[in-house]
């Protein structure tokens, strides 16, 4: 599977009943077409990787179950490397529950309000619920701050996550993408 975390395993299982039930209905559908699609998948915002040192992961968890799920994957897949972790949600998401579980995980989080209308939970408001799990925290005021602070304090091995709300996915990603092109 391209898509990391043990979750994808159910959700490619979940695809392939899908397919036997299509070729039950008569459609003709190809195992090797099924193979290449599951080996091609990728979901943007989802353990998406954009640089590999450090490690740049953007996640768009932003509920109990996709922050548990994201957390099993980092569990995971992140086991001796350092956490540094950019987060910034919404109000009308789980987001007490979802920084708790992310922060106890964490070595640094960095907490930003992501630019989300009037929905973007206040970043003291993270910052004080990280630091309930996590004992170095930062609270930066945008997502410019957190990653560029994120950036600096990481090492070559780490691995900086940006996860909490998919308006701040896309911010970092256009500002991580600035900065690869800046640097070029």
């Amino acid at each position: 599977l391209a898509m990391p975390g043990r979750h994808q395993l159910q959700n490619a299982v979940t695809a392939l009943r899908s397919l036997s039930a299509l070729r039950e209905r008569g459609w003709e559908i190809p195992t090797e077409a099924a193979v290449r699609g599951l080996a091609r998948a990728r979901m943007q915002g989802r353990l998406e990787r954009l640089s590999e040192q450090p490690l740049i992961l953007l996640d768009g968890a932003h509920n109990a179950a996709g922050i548990s799920a994201l957390c099993r994957a980092v569990d995971e897949m992140l086991k001796m490397r350092r956490l540094h972790v950019v987060m910034g949600m919404v109000r009308d998401k789980e987001y007490e529950v979802c920084v708790r579980e992310i922060a106890r995980r964490a070595d640094v989080f960095y907490a930003c309000a992501p630019e989300a209308d009037d929905r973007a939970v206040n970043e003291h408001t993270i910052a004080a619920l990280a630091e309930q799990s996590c004992s170095e925290v930062y609270d930066c005021r945008t997502a410019e701050q957190a990653l560029g602070l994120a950036l600096r304090s990481a090492g070559q091995q780490d691995c900086i996550l940006v996860c909490g709300s998919l308006y701040l996915i896309g911010e970092a990603e256009k500002i991580l993408r600035s900065r690869q092109k800046t640097a070029e």
